[in-house]
C-alpha cells in the first residue's frame, strides 16, 4: 500500500505508514444490515436475561416480605417474577432499539 502523505511504499496490513504515521486503513463507515440485526437480537435476548434475573430477585425479596403471609408457592413466586421481568426485559431491549 502506497502512503498517500509521502508516497513510501507500506505493507497491506500497515495501519500507519512507516515514514510518517500518517492513518492508511480507517475503520468501516458502517454495519452492514444483517450486523444490526444480529446485535439487536442479542441485545434483546441479553435484556431480557438481566429482566428475568431482576424478575427472581425481586420475586424473592417479596416472597420472604410481604407475600410470606399469604402462603403462596414459592415456586409459582420464583416462575412469575422471571417470566414478568423476561417480559420487562425484553421491552426495555425494544425500546432502546426503537428510540436510538
Amino acid at each position: 500500500m502506497i502512503c498517500p502523505s509521502c508516497n513510501t511504499q507500506n505493507l497491506a496490513t500497515d495501519v500507519r505508514c512507516i515514514q510518517c504515521r500518517a492513518v492508511l486503513i480507517y475503520e468501516a463507515e458502517g454495519h452492514s444490515e444483517v450486523y444490526r440485526k444480529g446485535k439487536d437480537m442479542i441485545d434483546a435476548r441479553i435484556y431480557g436475561g438481566i429482566g428475568s434475573f431482576l424478575g427472581v430477585c425481586v420475586a424473592a425479596f417479596l416472597q420472604n416480605t410481604f407475600l410470606s403471609l399469604l402462603f403462596l408457592d414459592s415456586r409459582l413466586v420464583f416462575a412469575t417474577g422471571m417470566i414478568v421481568g423476561g417480559v420487562v426485559g425484553a421491552v426495555v431491549g425494544w425500546w432502546n432499539w426503537r428510540y436510538r
